[in-house]
């Protein structure tokens, strides 16, 4: 019976790290909508700022979902500020868009160690 217990507590373990394991960004929802002064406080000053025109030719892996979230981009110019935090391994990556003249989050994407676009 100690056997069993034990199989079952190995294979539990191994179970649960695979799962543990998500090499995949993910984004959190809770912070759509919500201004840059708002973020600053959430998370401090970024590692990195950069504002650009939403452009096909901008749209690498990683901002792909933008021209999904703001299709308006193709017919008008639209300007994008991306704030970037790096903390170790972890990168988190929140973009803005100007919305009655304050910078609003429109999407954002969290990822770790591994996660190449």
């Amino acid at each position: 019976m100690k056997k069993a217990n034990w199989y079952f507590y190995l294979c539990s373990v191994i179970i649960l790290f695979a799962f543990s394991c998500n090499n995949k960004p993910i984004k959190d929802n809770n912070l759509q909508g919500m201004k840059e002064d708002e973020i600053l406080k959430l998370y401090g000053k970024p590692n990195s700022t950069l504002t650009f025109i939403l452009s096909d030719s901008k749209l690498y892996e990683y901002r792909y979902n933008l021209a999904n979230l703001i299709p308006q981009y193709k017919n008008e110019s639209i300007q994008i500020k991306e704030l970037l935090w790096i903390n170790g391994n972890n990168k988190t990556v929140i973009w803005l868009f100007q919305k009655e003249g304050k910078w609003v989050v429109v999407d954002n994407l969290k990822w770790g160690k591994g996660i190449q676009f």
